[in-house]
C-alpha cells in the first residue's frame, strides 16, 4: 500500500503555491466552508489519474483560477518498508526506487483555457518543471514525462491504485 508522503500544489485553485506535509497514520483537513479542503482532496485525485472530477467541479476551473501558464500537482509518495516487511510499495514499478517517490501531473497552458498535461511517475523527491522556452526540446532539461494518461494510469494500477 502506497503512503502519501507530501502533497505539493503549484497553481492549483486559490493557492500559488502550497505544501501539505502528512503524517504517518490519519491526517484530518478541517476549515471553514470554502477554505479548500475538497480542492486539496481533488488535487490527490487528479495525482492518482482521475481525469473527471465529482459534481460541478473540474480541472481547468481549479486551474483557471490562476493567471499561470504552468500548474502542478504532486504527491511524494513514502516508499520505506512497512514494519515487519522488507517490501518497498515502488519495487512493483522498479527495485532500484529510493525511500521516496513522486507521482505529479503538471499543466501548461496554451494561453486560450485549454491545458496540456504531462504525467511523472519518478524516484526520489523530485519537481518535474522545467523552462520550457522555445527552442527548447521537451525533457532536455529535466524528467521525461509518460507517453500519456494511459501509461500513467497503467504505472499506478502496478502500484494497487485502480480506476475508481
Amino acid at each position: 500500500m502506497i503512503r502519501v508522503h507530501l502533497v505539493h500544489l503549484l497553481h492549483w485553485d486559490l493557492q500559488p503555491h502550497q505544501k501539505l506535509v502528512l503524517a504517518r497514520g490519519v491526517t484530518l483537513l478541517t476549515g471553514e466552508n470554502g477554505s479548500g479542503k475538497t480542492s486539496v482532496l481533488d488535487a490527490i485525485k487528479v495525482a492518482l489519474g482521475v481525469t473527471k472530477l465529482d459534481g460541478n467541479r473540474t480541472i481547468a476551473g481549479y486551474l483557471g483560477k490562476q493567471a499561470a501558464p504552468v500548474a502542478m500537482v504532486r504527491l511524494v509518495l513514502d516508499n520505506r518498508p512497512a514494519e515487519g516487511t522488507r517490501r518497498r510499495p515502488l519495487d512493483k514499478l522498479h527495485p532500484s526506487f529510493g525511500d521516496l517517490g513522486t507521482l505529479a501531473v503538471v499543466f501548461r497552458s496554451d494561453g486560450e483555457k485549454h491545458w496540456q498535461q504531462d504525467y511523472y511517475v519518478l524516484d526520489g523527491d523530485v519537481v518535474p518543471i522545467v523552462d520550457r522556452a522555445p527552442g527548447r526540446k521537451q525533457g532536455a532539461d529535466g524528467p521525461k514525462p509518460l507517453p500519456g494518461v494511459t501509461a500513467y494510469r497503467q504505472q499506478l494500477k502496478v502500484l494497487g491504485v485502480g480506476d475508481q
